[in-house]
């Protein structure tokens, strides 16, 4: 029997590698792997990340499991690669003067499950140039991170907790 879970992630693969048979998108994934001083509970963090381009604009999906059962965790989409010193770098910006938040950046906010796994995805209706937007960082859920895990413009500030984990995207 197929969960939700796995329904949806084959879902989004399909709809992914529909757009890049069209000709229209390109497709990038990666696997997350946990980040050196990530916090403790978290050995087992693994999962998938996939950033796919069209002219509809981008689609960003994840998968993780290993993660701290019923817990908010927040995605964002980097400029840089997971092998940094601070792996992943800056979040990813259309404007490197806009704001901090979507639709600027990309943001999947997104809660594990009783068993701690956890699943999001995310529509911008603006194209990643290709080349960017290397990598995919996860960390809990800090104080401010609210609605915006839609891509939905808000204005709130937010901060970080520690990197959990990052998916470089190839």
């Amino acid at each position: 029997m197929m969960t939700r879970t796995t329904v949806l992630t084959l879902a989004t693969l399909l709809a992914a590698t529909l757009i890049g048979a069209c000709g229209n998108g390109t497709r990038a994934s990666g696997n997350f792997e946990l980040v050196p001083m990530s916090p403790e509970g978290f050995d087992e963090a693994a999962g998938t990340a996939t950033l796919s381009r069209s002219g509809a604009g981008t689609d960003v999906s994840l998968e993780l499991h290993g993660l701290m059962p019923n817990r908010a965790y927040i995605s964002h989409l980097h400029a840089g690669s997971c092998d940094q010193l601070d792996p992943g770098g800056p979040h990813f910006a259309f404007d490197l003067n806009g704001p901090d938040m979507p639709p600027n950046e990309i943001h999947l906010l997104f809660t594990s499950d009783n068993d701690g796994n956890g699943t999001a995805e995310v529509h911008n209706d603006q194209v990643v140039p290709e080349g960017d937007g290397r990598s995919i960082v996860v960390h809990m859920a800090g104080a401010g991170h609210g609605s915006h895990a839609t891509g939905s413009a808000d204005s709130h500030s937010h901060t970080h907790q520690p990197k959990i984990a990052c998916a470089e995207l190839d």
